[in-house]
């Protein structure tokens, strides 16, 4: 399992890996995708789930996040704005597969379980359910790019020794079937992002499809 909400400290997020979440859970809606104003509630939620963690040492994950959802809509309702509580608890509903004994909660209510140092990580894909395959790339190229940004960091005093290899803390990543990053917005921004900074870390980034007319879409 991946928890796509880890970090090093949840005192101290980035405004990358709140804008990562946010996205992904854009994905995960489907063709329903989310609202800007939902965007906002869900940022600002995803947010506080950090801040509780940090309070209460949990690891955040995705039922930390339904439940902020379903207390920010108790406390609308509360407060007489009816509107902006049905958004909430429709937001949480929605989340609800992705939680607890939800047919999906592997894919995000789980606690990492892949080793940090493990030489060679085999993600299988081949029994993913076609509904949430696009979420599982997704959160699978930002594991990744994690790794990468850690091996970068772990490597920079070595690289600058003179008689250092040529490739110390530099990485080689392929990304195949690349149709389901530039499909969409959230993972086609993602995407672009990556690339744009690819040689700050030090990566050589090669992205494959089937076809050229994958790629003919406003982020391929």
């Amino acid at each position: 399992a991946i928890n796509p909400w880890d970090v090093p400290d949840p005192a101290d997020v980035s405004l990358e890996k709140i804008a990562f979440l946010v996205s992904l859970h854009g994905v995960m809606m489907g063709d329903e995708g989310l609202t800007t104003l939902e965007r906002a509630h869900l940022g600002a939620a995803i947010r506080t789930v950090y801040a509780r963690a940090a309070q209460t040492g949990q690891i955040p994950r995705e039922s930390m996040l339904r439940d902020e959802l379903r207390e920010r809509s108790r406390g609308e309702q509360a407060e007489g704005s009816p509107d902006v509580a049905a958004v909430l608890r429709n937001l949480a509903e929605r989340l609800g597969e992705y939680c607890g004994e939800g047919s999906y909660a592997y894919l995000l209510d789980r606690e990492t379980t892949v080793p940090a140092d493990s030489p060679l990580v085999v993600f299988d894909t081949r029994r993913c359910p076609e509904i949430v395959l696009r979420s599982v790339m997704f959160a699978l190229v930002e594991y990744v790019t994690r790794a990468i940004e850690r091996h970068r960091d772990q490597s920079r005093t070595l690289s600058h020794q003179p008689d250092a290899p040529m490739f110390t803390g530099r990485t080689v990543m392929l990304i195949d079937e690349a149709w389901h990053l530039v499909g969409r917005r959230e993972t086609g921004e993602f995407a672009n992002d990556l690339a744009r900074r690819a040689r700050h870390l030090g990566l050589f980034l090669i992205v494959m499809s089937q076809h050229m007319s994958d790629f003919a879409t406003e982020h391929g």
